[in-house]
């Protein structure tokens, strides 16, 4: 395998020269750590990043790019399009309610709607604008909501809300979120569905006690008083998912066996006045129920089980509500676990966890015939993650889940955006079948490097030149690569093109690791041969001097671990400038006469520097005061005025606690104490540029919004 990683775990990216060019010269500080909120999603790693005027260009190890939604979006119930102005959640949504005025309840794990921070529940309005007035703020996650009136009734995990302690379940005011005063059923565990029929509150989950009397997982409470009923008692063996009242029925799901005084597997059909299952509704799934939804005599489940009423059923099934057998001819079939079903006139709509249903390639999230189950064949939002919570409201459904992000589009390792804002280049598809580790801008032309062997349209090994304009690969411009390089660095000085890597033979000459090649026709220059003895990293041009890190301890004819500075004429190390690091040169930025080193060194000239330092690019120098002290491996630097912004693996760094990203002083060495990203996974690549950051990395967290691999 290619040495690629440091230590195991970091993937070796290194910064381009323009992006330090652009980082010391053009740049201010970004004011804070906030997350662009249109920025693409990618289903990879990103390990390179570069600007030009109008365009964003990342590299990786990805197969798609996908809209971000957060994990609540509004669909088009014809088109499947997204309305644009509901605004992004920052967590799961466990509940979708609409309020009956073209706004909608809705309830999660989420802190956040939008810029907003706000707990668990929201209210956003007809227009699309979170309504600030109501606010429950519960304590924990919400998992239930329920309408009446002037109330609205919240269930999950909390202990408090609305300004009151009341454990799991509450009734709360329409207008700003308080809590009713005296209405406190104060069920002894979780709340996870609630029903209204009339003056009668249905609620379910997993509690014991509740309303003052001991129920086992699904009651019926009064909604003046909040006490339980004193004769409805159904009793399930174990938890309820869901309670649907129905006119004289209330139905049941979830992962008990025996409700209401009968063996009854997953789901049943409960007495509204008795509480006793109905004797002779017995659908019998042979796996657990997760979804309902009710419409006249029709009752649609979904959930896990593969056989229904003695029918092959996957997973969907129509249950006739009179005699509760499934219906032979309606059979979606789905390949995964459905989360949810909603009947909407004559389609219906299912979530969850699958990738093919109704004869379709639908991924979490597909719109049905009520006839055959047939998916329909336009609407297919295509959600990244699992989705678990639907609601409708005139032309519009509401769907919430684990998702981030709809509608990928196929970009193969290298893509470009929109700097106006962060759109996909829908023309722009250079297509690389191996991963793309660096890329630099010089006029129209794009240079990538990395590991594939086809790009833009032609053959060509770890390194290419792009068109800015078609992505296609220049066709003359072919360094001719041995089969198998790897190229992680491409830095351009005027008509020099500078790349590092892994490789033999470069542009027409036998060439260790690093080369220097010609912008018009890729030959390799004849005399500059620095002839590393291990793998280059990192290239760095500042005038003449070509400052390089990786992995070799040879490098331009001299004894020079890890780091070397050498000359653009003749590839000769400088003979007096050597700081010999303990350790792999991973990335490297230059401000005037100060060059930042990254890497997995501890020591440099022979003094302590955990795995970042600063050095003079003239004089064999360290400077004494500059000692951030990471706690770990530094894999990529990049320069903002007084700010040097940081990736890699550390969870410390400039005095802060900072995991894997931080932003530093350049003359302090200190850590901003007001930028903090906290990424949940290794940052590959850092790119300043004016008062933005570009992230990119093996991260799926970062400012604590759900992000796979890039941020803006």
């Amino acid at each position: 395998m290619k040495k690629r990683y440091i230590l195991g775990t970091i993937f070796i990216v290194v910064i381009t020269v323009l992006s330090i060019l652009l980082a010391f010269s053009k740049i201010s500080a970004a004011a804070s750590a906030n997350i662009y909120e249109n920025t693409p999603v990618t289903n990879g790693y990103v390990y390179a990043i570069a600007t030009d005027p109008t365009y964003v260009y990342i590299g990786g190890q990805f197969t798609r790019i996908s809209t971000y939604t957060g994990s609540s979006v509004l669909l088009n119930t014809t088109s499947g399009s997204r309305n644009t102005s509901i605004p992004k959640t920052n967590g799961i949504v466990n509940t979708i309610v609409p309020d009956g005025s073209g706004g909608w309840y809705i309830g999660g794990s989420f802190t956040k709607v939008g810029t907003q921070s706000i707990n668990y529940a929201a209210h956003i309005n007809s227009s699309g604008i979170l309504d600030t007035t109501w606010n429950p703020n519960p304590s924990s996650i919400v998992d239930a909501i329920a309408i009446s009136g002037s109330n609205i009734y919240i269930g999950g995990l909390f202990s408090t809300i609305g300004g009151q302690t009341r454990n799991a379940l509450a009734k709360v005011n329409n207008t700003d979120g308080t809590a009713d005063a005296t209405w406190n059923p104060n069920p002894n565990s979780v709340v996870e569905s609630i029903s209204i029929s009339g003056s009668d509150i249905y609620v379910s989950g997993q509690f014991a006690t509740i309303g003052g009397l001991t129920r086992n997982n699904v009651a019926k409470l009064n909604d003046t008083n909040g006490n339980a009923d004193v004769t409805w008692n159904p009793n399930a063996n174990a938890q309820v998912d869901a309670v649907v009242a129905s006119g004289t029925d209330v139905y049941v799901i979830g992962a008990f066996t025996s409700v209401g005084g009968q063996t009854r597997n997953y789901v049943a059909k409960l007495n509204n006045t008795t509480g006793a299952a109905d004797s002779l509704w017995n659908p019998n799934p042979n796996g657990t129920v997760l979804g309902i939804s009710v419409v006249g005599s029709t009752v649609y489940l979904s959930g896990q089980f593969t056989n229904i009423g003695g029918l092959a059923k996957n997973r969907l099934a129509k249950i006739n509500n009179a005699n509760g057998l499934a219906d032979g001819t309606w059979d979606p079939n789905s390949d995964g676990k459905v989360n949810n079903v909603l009947a909407v006139g004559t389609d219906i709509y299912v979530v969850g966890e699958f990738t093919n249903v109704g004869g379709q390639a639908r991924k979490n999230g597909a719109k049905l015939n009520d006839t055959n189950g047939a998916a329909d064949l336009t609407w297919n939002p295509t959600f990244d993650d699992y989705a678990v919570s639907i609601g409708s409201y005139g032309t519009d459904v509401y769907v919430g889940g684990a998702f981030v992000s709809i509608g990928p589009v196929v970009r193969n390792n290298i893509a470009r955006f929109l700097k106006s804002d962060m759109t996909l280049d829908a023309s722009w598809d250079p297509s690389s079948d191996n991963n793309v580790l660096t890329l630099a801008v010089s006029g129209s032309d794009i240079y990538a490097g990395g590991e594939f062997t086809t790009i833009g349209g032609k053959s060509r090994n770890a390194v290419a030149k792009l068109n800015n304009t078609t992505g296609a690969a220049d066709n003359t411009w072919d360094p001719r690569t041995v089969l198998g390089a790897l190229v992680n660095s491409v830095a351009i000085s005027g008509s020099d093109i500078y790349v590092g890597g892994q490789f033999t033979s470069i542009g027409g000459f036998s060439r260790s690791n690093i080369a220097k090649l010609n912008n018009t026709n890729a030959d390799a220059d004849p005399i500059w041969n620095p002839n590393s003895n291990n793998a280059v990293y990192t290239i760095n041009i500042s005038g003449t001097d070509i400052f390089v890190g990786g992995l070799f301890n040879i490098i331009g004819g001299a004894a020079r671990s890890y780091l070397a500075k050498l000359n653009n004429t003749n590839g000769n190390a400088d003979g007096t400038w050597s700081p010999n690091p303990n350790g792999y040169v991973t990335s490297m930025a230059i401000s005037g006469s100060d060059l930042y080193i990254g890497g997995t060194f501890t020591s440099v000239l022979s003094t302590g520097r955990n795995y970042l330092a600063k050095l003079n690019t003239s004089t064999n120098t360290l400077d004494s005061s500059w000692n951030p002290l990471a706690s770990s491996t530094i894999s990529s630097v990049s320069i903002s005025g007084t700010d040097i912004y940081v990736g890699g693996n550390f969870t410390s760094v400039g005095g802060q606690t900072r995991n894997r990203i931080a932003k530093l002083d350049t003359i302090t060495g200190s850590a901003d104490l007001s930028w903090n990203p906290n990424a949940n996974s290794t940052v590959n690549e850092i790119y300043a540029s004016n008062s933005d950051v570009y992230v990119g990395g093996n991260f799926s967290t970062i400012s604590s919004q759900n992000r796979m691999g890039f941020a803006y």
